[in-house]
C-alpha cells in the first residue's frame, strides 16, 4: 500500500465505487458519486498501508468466540494386564500368565463407547452452532461494510483518469 486511508460512510444514494475513482464528500462527511452534492473531493484507495476510522462495525459487536472446544478423544479399550509368575514347586522353574489387573468388561467398553458417541454428537452440534454464529456475524459485518469505503487521505494513490500527467491537478 502507498497511502493512508480512512473509512468514511457512504451517502445512502451512493453507488458502487471503483478503486482509484474520484469521489465527492458531502457537507455531512458522506461519500457521494453525485457531483452536485459534493463540497470536496478525494479518491477511493486502491491498497492502503493503514486504514483509520474502523469503528464502523461497532454496533455489530465483537466476533463470536468458538464454544465447541476440542473434539472428544476416542476411548481406548483397557486390556488385561498379564504378568508371568513362577509356578510353585516346579523344577525346572515354570511360569504361568496371571491377570494382575483386569481390563474392560464388554459392558464397561460399551458404556465408554456410548459416552464417547454422545460427547461427539454434542461436540458436533456445538461446532455447527459456532459455524452458524460466525456466518451470522460475518453477514451482519458485511451489511455494515457496504455502508463505508476506504478513502485516501494522504499518500500516493492511482487515479482512474486518462490523459493526465504526474503532477497535474485533477479538477472534477
Amino acid at each position: 500500500g502507498n497511502d493512508y486511508a480512512e473509512y468514511i460512510f457512504k451517502s445512502p444514494i451512493c453507488g458502487t465505487i471503483a478503486p482509484g475513482q474520484i469521489v465527492g464528500i458531502t457537507a455531512d462527511n458522506k461519500i457521494t458519486d453525485k457531483w452536485a452534492d459534493a463540497i470536496m473531493f478525494s479518491i477511493k484507495s486502491t491498497a492502503p498501508s493503514f486504514v483509520g476510522g474502523d469503528s464502523w462495525a461497532s454496533n455489530v459487536g465483537s466476533r463470536p468466540s468458538p464454544k465447541a472446544g476440542p473434539a472428544p478423544t476416542q476411548p481406548q479399550r483397557r486390556e488385561d494386564v498379564v504378568t508371568q509368575q513362577p509356578v510353585p514347586g516346579a523344577n525346572p522353574p515354570e511360569f504361568e500368565d496371571v491377570v494382575t489387573e483386569p481390563g474392560d468388561t464388554d459392558e464397561e467398553w460399551a458404556e465408554k463407547q456410548a459416552t464417547y458417541t454422545a460427547a461427539l454428537a454434542a461436540h458436533n452440534i456445538a461446532v455447527q452452532q459456532d459455524v452458524e454464529a460466525m456466518a451470522a456475524f460475518d453477514a451482519a459485518l458485511e451489511v455494515e461494510r457496504q455502508k463505508v469505503d476506504r478513502i485516501a487521505i494522504a499518500g500516493r494513490v492511482p487515479v482512474n483518469v486518462q490523459g493526465a500527467q504526474p503532477g497535474d491537478y485533477i479538477v472534477p
